[in-house]
This record gives C-alpha cells, structure tokens and sequence, in this order.
C-alpha cells in the first residue's frame, strides 16, 4: 500500500512539474480570418515580429475562429501566407467569448503566470476604418507590449480598438453574413 501510494506521489509530481509552463510566458493570440483582406494584410508584419520576439517566454499562435473556418483552409492560409507560428481553430468561440473578439486580426497578449491580458486590440495603426488605410503607420503596439516583455518591462498597455472583419457568428442562421461588411451602427466594430 506504501509503494502504490509513494508512486502516486511521484507520477503526479512529475506531470505538475512537465505541465508547469515557462515562468514568464506569454502567449500571442493572432485571431485571423482567412477571407479578410486586413488579416491577410497584417502576414508580414506578424511574421516578422515573430521572428525577433518569439521565444521561451513568448509564444504566437493563430487562431481561426469563423463559421467558416475550417483544418483545410487555415493550412492553406498558413502555407501561402508562410505563418510560422502554430494556427488552431476555434469554432465553438471559446477564446472568442472569453477575450470577447469581434473581428480579425485582433490580438490579445496573455500572461499565463498572472492568468491576464496584458494588451488586447490592433497589432498598429495602419488600418483606422474598414477599407482605410494610413500610408504612413505611426504606432505600433503589438511591437512595444513584446519590446516592453522581452526586456523585463512591467509597463501597463492600454487596449487599442482592432479595425477589421466581423467574425462569422456561430448560429446557423447568420451563416451567410460577409464578414467584412462596414458596420451600420458606429458604436460596433
């Protein structure tokens, strides 16, 4: 009866200690619909902040959240737009309803240890408005709350509202809603 349960112990012991996540992770939710012209837009800009912060301690993922939305075609998003990070689906809108998403490309920077949303909204400035884009971009903040975490900075970041395409929602009877349709009440995004 001892050994079985020092063995217990020992077992779960060792599946908290390979479950227990880095101590400083991050995680960078990338919600992107792979119909939506500004998520399609954005690939670069994602993918280049993911090669010079992704780490140990920040981790991007994508995540797929449209009706729409299925393992074929977020593959092929992923291929022909070269995504380096891991993509996931979420169709029961999981993640959605939890960070409360309402178009894509919306981030939302997540600390694991503290269990809260460091940044959540636009990746930087380019896009004010549906089909409105800056040709200068000015701000960048996905940039500065990942500078700001790669160097140890507990700087607090300020939501920014993400411009995009409406998610597609989960009831049947609204499947066929285009996602990138301009809002009739200014109060949505």
């Amino acid at each position: 009866m001892r050994i079985r349960i020092t063995l217990f112990f020992l077992l779960a012991g060792f599946l908290l200690t390979a479950a227990t996540p880095p101590k400083d992770l991050h995680l960078v939710y990338v919600f992107l619909g792979e119909e939506c012209v500004i998520s399609q837009n954005y690939t670069l800009k994602l993918r280049e902040l993911h090669e010079k912060y992704a780490d140990k301690d920040i981790q991007f993922v994508g995540i797929f959240p449209n009706n729409y939305s299925d393992t074929e075609s977020m593959k092929a998003f992923k291929e022909k737009y070269q995504i380096p990070f891991s993509v996931e689906l979420d169709k029961a809108h999981l993640k959605v309803y939890k960070f409360k998403i309402k178009v894509t490309p919306e981030i939302v920077v997540y600390n694991v240890k503290d269990q809260k949303v460091v940044y959540q909204g636009r990746i930087d400035n380019t896009y004010f408005g549906l089909g409105q884009r800056r040709t200068v971009t000015t701000t960048s903040e996905l940039e500065d709350v990942l500078k700001a975490i790669s160097e140890k900075n507990d700087t607090e970041f300020e939501s920014q509202r993400a411009v995009g395409c409406f998610l597609t929602p989960i009831d049947p009877l609204f499947r066929d809603v285009s996602p990138c349709k301009e809002s009739d009440n200014p109060a949505n995004y």
